[in-house]
């Protein structure tokens, strides 16, 4: 080969290494850049989660343990307001504890209540006419502040009077018991929670 047909050869080919190292400088290097810090972060992420996933299992546990126990605390409050022969044993035995002479006790039909999202309650209201002392209607209404039970006072009226130079009051009184729905999954889930402890 000759001289001048070497020379432009040569100049071309080193053009073309100048190309394609300047290509390679500007498209390939930076992605290798790039890979090398995605791959340590993906390195670092997993140490990371290794470390932090027993505290997070551990947590959700305790979540899931805490809102059991209130699921079964709903459960239990519920009975009251579902059973009315509870209700009913339940409120003359504290008028018998706090020495009132029960006038009246009458349960009203059970009503379904719709509540905010699509939650529902059942209530059932009852009235109570009652006789004692000031000292005693104020324990009973105390006592019946104090059951483990959704209750919500409606009207209360006292009427004293003397009875032979004894001073007695008549107290009436409503409230509303209410029995709220626990959707079935928590019930179960609270099945589950209780054969873990």
């Amino acid at each position: 080969m000759n001289a001048t047909v070497l020379r432009p050869l040569i100049a071309h080919g080193v053009i073309l290494m100048g190309v394609c190292t300047g290509a390679w400088i500007m498209l390939v290097q930076p992605k290798e850049r790039l890979l090398a810090k995605l791959e340590t972060s993906i390195a670092e992420s997993e140490r990371g989660a290794a470390q932090a996933a027993p505290d997070v299992v551990e947590r959700l546990v305790n979540q899931r343990s805490t809102l059991a126990a209130r699921v079964r605390r709903i459960a239990m409050r519920n009975q009251f307001a579902s059973d009315s022969s509870e209700m009913y044993r339940r409120l003359t035995t504290l008028a018998d504890r706090c020495g009132v002479i029960v006038q009246r006790i009458s349960p009203g039909a059970v009503k379904n209540r719709s509540l905010e999202n699509d939650a529902s309650a059942q209530s059932t209201n009852f009235d109570v006419t009652i006789e004692g002392s000031f000292d005693q209607i104020a324990n009973y209404l105390h006592e019946i502040d104090r059951i483990d039970g959704f209750i919500r006072p409606e009207s209360l009226t006292l009427s004293p009077r003397e009875i032979s130079g004894q001073l007695i009051v008549e107290a009436r009184f409503s409230c509303e018991a209410l029995s709220f729905e626990i959707p079935d999954a928590l019930l179960a889930m609270t099945e589950g929670s209780a054969d873990d402890e």
